[in-house]
C-alpha cells in the first residue's frame, strides 16, 4: 500500500517496525481519513465522505500520530 506509506511519512507518524508495517498498526478509519486528505480533501471534506463530523476526523488524526515512538516537535 505505497498511498499509505507515503501518508505516513507526510504526516510524520512513525516508520514501520522489521515486525510491524505501519498500516498495520492505524486503524483502518484512519487509514482511509489519511488517504482522503492526502488526495487534497479538507478534514471536512473527508468527514462528509466518511460520515463523519470534522472534529472526530482530526480526533482520527491525532491518534495516527500518537503512534508515533517519538514525539513531534512543537
Amino acid at each position: 500500500m505505497r498511498v499509505v506509506a507515503d501518508a505516513v511519512q507526510r504526516h510524520r507518524l512513525p516508520p514501520p517496525e522489521e515486525s510491524v508495517r505501519a498500516e498495520a498498526r492505524l486503524t483502518s478509519t484512519e487509514r482511509r481519513i489519511l488517504s482522503l486528505i492526502d488526495g487534497g480533501a479538507s478534514v471536512h471534506e473527508a468527514g462528509q465522505t466518511l460520515f463523519l463530523t470534522p472534529s472526530t476526523v482530526e480526533r482520527h488524526l491525532a491518534s495516527a500520530r500518537r503512534h508515533r515512538t517519538v514525539p513531534l516537535p512543537d
